[in-house]
């Protein structure tokens, strides 16, 4: 029961953060050409996204390893909260290029720190099943986010978006530390 709280917790985490993050993906394109912008712009955007996230991985795995997977984590949703708060305030291209890197380094972070953390809490037995698990609720968290974003910026705005990514972002910090509190009473 006890490894069970342990992968609820890591759902709730990544349900929350896959569903802040995945806000913007449906909107993102009109985004950018709402502030006058081109498509090619967009590319720009996630390549620099890409890269960023692409490159810093290992780094952040590794510090990650060193300082704490739940730490690193509790960080990377800090930064991609910013990160999604930011875009509120958007005017030019750069701004939105500024905030992929944010967000690129958001997202390195988290990346590596949540596989750890999930091949640390789940049992070797069942392994391939409880990530099936976890990885299912990020899926249905990301697919009902595409369509709560597009309502939310079809009938009230893309800043509303922007900012509810932002908080939910913030409040997907609350499993984790949550989590870090049982792993620390349990002395692992």
């Amino acid at each position: 029961m006890e490894n069970k709280n342990k992968i609820i917790l890591l759902i709730a985490w990544g349900l929350l953060f896959t569903f802040a993050v995945e806000m913007i993906a449906p909107i993102y394109a009109i985004f950018v050409k709402n502030i006058g912008e081109n498509i090619l712009s967009v590319g720009v955007a996630y390549a620099i996204y890409g890269i960023v996230f692409s490159t810093l991985q290992p780094f952040m795995g590794k510090l990650a390893d060193k300082y704490g997977r739940i730490r690193f984590s509790i960080l990377a949703n800090l930064i991609n909260s910013i990160g999604l708060f930011g875009y509120i305030f958007i005017t030019h291209i750069y701004h939105v290029y500024l905030i992929q890197i944010l967000l690129g380094i958001g997202s390195s972070i988290a990346s590596p720190s949540q596989q750890a953390m999930m091949a640390d809490i789940t049992s070797k037995k069942k392994r391939g099943e409880e990530f099936g698990y976890i990885y299912m609720a990020m899926g249905y968290s990301s697919a009902l986010a595409a369509i709560v974003a597009g309502v939310i910026a079809d009938f009230i705005s893309f800043q509303m978006v922007f900012l509810i990514g932002a908080i939910i972002a913030l409040l997907s910090t609350v499993p984790l530390i949550k989590l870090e509190r049982i792993l620390s009473i349990k002395g692992k």
